[in-house]
């Protein structure tokens, strides 16, 4: 396993350090089957049937710029608009309890916890999430989870929406690091935590410490550019162009080759504006005819596609920086395009660098999307590496792009069967 480079200062350490102290789940992760999970076919996030509690950082407000007040701030209002997608997004038959801070927002006298069912069950909680307002007292993050574990019964799942790192930005990165240390010690055992990041500032540790909370919890992290979530209910970033760069590194072919197929697969039909698309891997070598060509976004060509990466081996240098260079260049050719990144390492290069490939152009108007795989998390019983600088740059990407970055959870598999197992009509397109 490549060893990290010194270029990403903190970034693994904070990783390592977080994993020290995160208290690792108990009991085993939830079945994956439908009625007891709803993945976003978009992000690839997904939202477990359980007894959850959706708790909104009070401190979001505080990121905010000064002139905006807690309750007008833009995202502080995103926060509250998170919670109102994950409680639409709930299976049904989940409990959920809804808190602003150390705030519950209850349904009544008689319980905390709300029922996941209908649309108008969904906007009650969220009317009376919305009236109830941004605490008026400060109040640190472990405090609020304090708040969420001593719910009865017992919370199952924790969906934590937050900004930053816990002290920021009146601390340090070493006083945020040891802050948010000692947070995780908070969560009990057993508990999932499910992240959703919507951060105002580029920090580099924050993707990295929250996606190894998730991980040690059976959890999974969500990062979001400053769009969301209204992109997400038009479909995240529904273009008429994708190119999808995937690492074929060992670790990938060997570990999350299924994996990859599927989310490949599920983006492709999360789209329902596409007409073309194209495969690169993390050199850049294309999938799909020669550079820079466009497969048409019918089910023949995703069928031979799916069929083509069960087969396909080129070399890798385990970095996505030449993939993602020859993608955004194809991808910024075109209208309302993007690029979507599937892989597990960052072994060389940097931001950088990237930013030398791309030339004057930059991203252009190009939208990046990304999942990072546990792979060296797993393999490595609990150690990040290069895994940390994938999390930290992709985040950083995304967030610049209006993307979204999934921190996949561990033993993420592919669940079902190829869903192409003979060809479809080769003339036909369902989306037209």
């Amino acid at each position: 396993m490549p060893k990290t480079t010194g270029r990403l200062v903190g970034v693994v350490e904070l990783a390592r350090l977080a994993v020290c102290v995160v208290a690792a789940a108990s009991g085993a992760p939830l079945a994956a089957a439908d009625d007891r999970c709803y993945r976003d076919p978009a992000t690839g996030f997904e939202i477990h049937r359980a007894r959850s509690v959706i708790l909104v950082d009070a401190a979001l407000h505080r990121l905010s710029p000064p002139a905006a007040t807690a309750n007008t701030a833009p995202i502080w209002q995103r926060g509250l608009e998170s919670a109102e997608w994950l409680m639409h997004r709930l299976p049904e038959g989940s409990e959920y309890a809804v808190m602003l801070g150390d705030e519950s927002i209850d349904p009544d006298a008689a319980s905390k916890w709300w029922r996941a069912g209908s649309a108008a069950d969904a906007e009650r909680a969220f009317d009376a999430l919305r009236a109830h307002g941004a605490p008026e007292r400060a109040v640190d993050l472990a405090s609020e989870i304090d708040a969420a574990m001593a719910l009865e019964p017992k919370p199952e799942r924790l969906l934590l929406i937050v900004g930053a790192l816990p002290g920021y930005p009146e601390s340090d990165s070493r006083a945020q690091l040891d802050a948010f240390n000692k947070m995780t010690k908070h969560v009990k055992r057993g508990v999932a935590v499910d992240v959703l990041v919507m951060p105002l500032v580029s920090d580099w540790g924050v993707a990295p410490a929250y996606w190894v909370l998730a991980l040690r919890t059976d959890g999974s992290l969500l990062t979001v550019g400053s769009d969301w979530p209204t992109v997400a209910k038009d479909g995240l970033g529904d273009s008429e162009y994708i190119v999808f760069v995937v690492d074929t590194s060992g670790s990938m072919q060997r570990y999350r080759w299924k994996w990859a197929q599927q989310r490949l697969e599920e983006v492709l039909q999360s789209q329902h504006r596409l007409r073309f698309f194209q495969v690169v891997n993390d050199n850049g070598t294309p999938l799909l005819g020669n550079r820079p060509a466009w497969a048409a976004a019918t089910p023949y060509q995703e069928w031979a596609a799916s069929r083509a990466l069960e087969k396909w081996h080129p070399w890798s240098q385990s970095s996505p920086l030449n993939g993602l260079a020859v993608a955004i260049e194809q991808a910024r050719t075109v209208p309302n395009s993007s690029v979507y990144l599937i892989g597990d390492d960052w072994a060389a290069g940097s931001i950088e660098k990237l930013e030398q490939k791309l030339g004057s152009e930059g991203f252009g108007n190009v939208r990046v999307s990304a999942v990072a795989l546990p792979t060296i998390y797993e393999a490595t019983s609990g150690e990040m590496y290069t895994a940390a600088d994938y999390a930290a740059y992709v985040e950083r990407i995304v967030l610049r792009t209006g993307g979204a970055f999934l921190g996949a959870p561990t033993g993420a598999a592919a669940k079902g069967s190829n869903r192409f197992p003979d060809p479809p009509p080769p003339q036909c397109s369902r989306r037209r």
